[in-house]
């Protein structure tokens, strides 16, 4: 569905600002009497549309949002779209069952609920407007792949001309390389083929006198001269990228009727033409039909031939051949300049904050497909993961009644110890400590009540009495293995008597200490810190540890202090830094295609997990805004 949505706006993007490109490019071609003008008007505004749909698509084009009003980032990741993917990673996901300690209030709702039903069964506008993009383009895609199987069909089936007709074409300039045939597929002369061109007559003129052959074999080869076959190429792609309109279909009947006139001027150049006029008439009598796809015919419609005729025999426009090297290069110019100015517009809002909110949308989907049957995500170590998970689930705006959120507050109830704390085993307070960040956001009478009990447990952990450590190591057993590689900081760094090294993270934690404390940006405290953080900025690595350990969670550490601190910019030795665009844009780049993020170069503090990595990025994001 993300795709769907990303299609739709890409296409809006692409069709409104190639329409009005291509609405002046109409309104030029109507005023210029010249035909090789006109073609080439047409040919240049036909390859700045499909510049316009490339630069679309390629990330990192700064674009200008025309939106009046751009939306709150709850209402983009929350709208009717979004709805229809989280109601698909949600359904057919059976309800939990009670647990002795899960309360009543926190009890999940099935995804099968009416009501749920009812919210995540409609689809957004933008989901029809995509369908009918994809159908019309593929459409037009396979009319193209047909046109090209009928000419490899026909020249199969075609025959060699004459040794008679075949010197006719050799006496005319350029034409000894372009093959000749004789085809019973085909009711008009034709120039088909691009890399390999031919001209292909009617069997039926293969009786016809040598000056009627002579003037059909002159125009079909001023066609080829011109490229005219490639220009309907251009054409073809452009109808299927942007779909057929009503200004496409305008320029390609002018653009054929352009060519046509400029053939007709090659094929009477120096003659007669009166004659030549008639014996087109004669042959449209009695040949009629349709005029194929990448094929350039003598004649297409009835009424372009009419058209064609008037200028033939009343001499009112003397034809240019060609078209001069300047009016080419202004109309290049013109085509850039007005292709890179529109390309630079949207209507959809793809800036680079509405960008970023697609990246949460994807991870928030990612987050929601992955959870676990229980409820939770990860839960083999504890239930932090989950707690974060959640967090990053509610910011993006998804409301707490949701299915996915109420399955995953059961799973984190189901931990609740009856000293208040929340977790399995190991690290206590820990889990105890994220569980209860969560709960604070929750804002609920029984989120309130489980704040109390769990700050009572912290309180109690970090009493006189406890053992010097115990907020940082577990009072339990011996660790497992797999609790080892749950070690959020390695147990050898959690000694009480051990002194931790001078991480990013750390500092960053320390520093938002002391803005919470209130200290003011003078105090020699808060300026050591912003100096070390400043000196040693880098998105790259976790400062301090000299790789990549902890990354994602630096990343988190970094954005919370610095959006406390108030602070938008940081002097460091390589200039003056926006962390929020520098770490959204290390974001963006970052994340999988299946909308996850992992730590691609360390494992280290379980950052190889997709999952709780995920919840890091997202929370990160969520703090640039």
């Amino acid at each position: 569905m993300f795709l769907l949505n990303d299609i739709c706006r890409w296409w809006l993007d692409s069709a409104v600002a190639s329409g009005l490109l291509l609405l002046a490019v109409a309104l030029a071609v109507r005023l210029t009497p010249q035909p090789a003008q006109r073609v080439r008007m047409i040919q240049c505004g036909l390859a700045a549309s499909l510049l316009i749909a490339l630069a679309n698509v390629l990330p990192g084009v700064p674009r200008l949002s025309l939106m009046m009003v751009e939306p709150h980032p709850q209402a983009m990741l929350t709208d009717g779209f979004f709805e229809e993917a989280v109601a698909e990673a949600t359904a057919a996901r059976p309800a939990p069952s009670a647990t002795p300690s899960q309360s009543p209030t926190l009890s999940p709702v099935s995804p099968l609920h009416p009501l749920s039903l009812l919210a995540h069964s409609r689809l957004h506008w933008r989901t029809y407007v995509a369908g009918a993009v994809i159908s019309l383009a593929s459409l037009s895609a396979l009319r193209l792949l047909r046109a090209f199987f009928t000419l490899h069909r026909w020249r199969k089936s075609s025959l060699s001309a004459d040794a008679a007709t075949r010197a006719l074409l050799n006496e005319m300039p350029s034409a000894h390389r372009i093959a000749l045939r004789f085809s019973t597929h085909i009711n008009r002369p034709c120039a088909l083929g691009m890399l390999h061109p031919a001209i292909f007559l009617p069997l039926s003129l293969r009786d016809a006198s040598p000056a009627t052959l002579a003037t059909l074999l002159r125009h079909e080869l001023a066609h080829i001269q011109n490229r005219d076959a490639w220009t309907a190429l251009l054409m073809a792609i452009t109808r299927i990228i942007l779909c057929p309109s009503p200004i496409l279909c305008w320029l390609d009947r002018e653009l054929r009727l352009a060519q046509e006139i400029l053939a007709d001027a090659a094929a009477t150049h120096r003659r007669d033409r009166a004659a030549y006029a008639q014996a087109l008439l004669s042959l449209a009598r009695s040949h009629p039909g349709r005029v194929p796809l990448l094929a350039t015919a003598a004649w297409s419609s009835r009424t372009d031939l009419l058209r064609r005729m008037r200028i033939l025999l009343t001499d009112t426009l003397a034809v240019a051949p060609r078209c001069g090297r300047r009016f080419t290069l202004l109309a290049l110019t013109l085509a850039f300049l007005t292709s890179s100015l529109l390309a630079a517009v949207s209507l959809s809002g793809t800036k680079p904050r509405t960008q970023l909110l697609a990246s949460e949308r994807r991870g928030i989907l990612f987050l929601m497909q992955t959870q676990e049957p229980n409820g939770g995500w990860l839960t083999r170590f504890g239930p932090a993961p989950t707690a974060l998970a959640v967090r990053a689930i509610l910011n993006a705006g998804i409301d707490l009644q949701h299915p996915v959120i109420q399955h995953a507050l059961a799973y984190v109830e189901s931990t609740r110890q009856p000293d208040g704390g929340f977790y399995i085993v190991h690290e206590p307070t820990y889990h105890t400590a994220i569980v209860l960040s969560m709960y604070a956001a929750l804002d609920t009478p029984q989120a309130r009540q489980r704040l109390v009990a769990g700050r009572q447990f912290l309180q109690l952990a970090a009493s006189p009495a406890s053992k010097p450590g115990t907020w940082y190591r577990s009072e339990k057993s011996e660790l497992t293995s797999s609790s080892r590689s749950l070690a959020f900081a390695d147990p050898t760094e959690r000694a009480s008597d051990a002194v931790l090294d001078t991480y990013g993270s750390i500092t960053y934690a320390k520093w938002k200490s002391l803005v919470y404390a209130g200290l003011s940006s003078e105090d020699p405290r808060v300026k050591q810190g912003k100096w070390w953080i400043e000196r040693n900025w880098s998105l790259e690595k976790h400062p301090g540890t000299g790789n990549a350990d902890g990354l994602y969670y630096y990343y988190l550490a970094l954005a919370r202090t610095l959006k406390a601190s108030g602070a938008s910019s940081l002097a460091t030795p390589a200039g003056p830094i926006d962390w929020r665009n520098s770490l959204q844009h290390r974001l963006r780049t970052t994340q999988s295609a299946d909308g996850s993020w992992h730590n691609e170069k360390s494992g280290r503090w379980l950052e190889d997990q997709p999952e709780l990595v995920t919840a890091y990025a997202l929370l990160t994001l969520q703090s640039t805004r």
